[in-house]
């Protein structure tokens, strides 16, 4: 009931900017930014909420993913989606109209959650959701005393590695003959 936050180290990008969300989205409690990497990779970051009484929420949900994925090549999305019913470990076993039309909509932009540790009791409902996930890796999940932050949530930590763009060298041997044995 708090809200919504990004809070990125700014000098670590190469930039960062606020993404306005479309007109019809504006009831959707998430917030997104855009940060370019010193490889000029642009990733979209947002963090959500989902109150969980909110009946229109997975229409909204659903039009930010196809806002997000048209116009974002790499995209991670965190927040308390409030999802207490899906099994992550199985999410297409998942019980209740509203677990499977999320998991379905994941499914049809090709996103992947992948923290698998309680976050509120022993449900997990703090997610970390991407396209890339071969770039993401859940580290940790603190406990509410290790995080020291005021909430009732355990806190997840993850890394992101950029894509490092390897320089290109070319090794090659130049013989030079008017200087070889005869």
């Amino acid at each position: 009931a708090g809200g919504v936050l990004i809070a990125l180290k700014t000098e670590v990008f190469k930039s960062v900017r606020e993404v306005s969300l479309l007109e019809n989205l504006q009831d959707l409690e998430i917030v997104s930014a855009t940060v370019t990497t010193a490889t000029d990779q642009k990733i979209l970051f947002c963090s959500c909420y989902r109150p969980e009484s909110d009946a229109k929420w997975a229409t909204l949900f659903n039009n930010f993913l196809d806002f997000a994925c048209d116009k974002f090549e790499n995209i991670v999305i965190c927040g308390d989606f409030n999802f207490a019913k899906i099994p992550w470990d199985a999410p297409d076993c998942a019980s209740g109209t509203k677990e499977l039309l999320f998991v379905d909509s994941l499914n049809d932009h090709f996103l992947t959650q992948l923290n698998r540790k309680p976050t509120r009791g022993n449900n997990i409902l703090d997610l970390v959701i991407t396209n890339t996930p071969d770039h993401i890796s859940v580290t940790d999940v603190l406990s509410i005393e290790q995080a020291g932050l005021f909430t009732d949530h355990r806190t997840i930590l993850f890394e992101f590695n950029s894509f490092i763009k390897a320089p290109t060298k070319t090794h090659r041997t130049v013989l030079d003959f008017e200087k070889g044995d005869l």
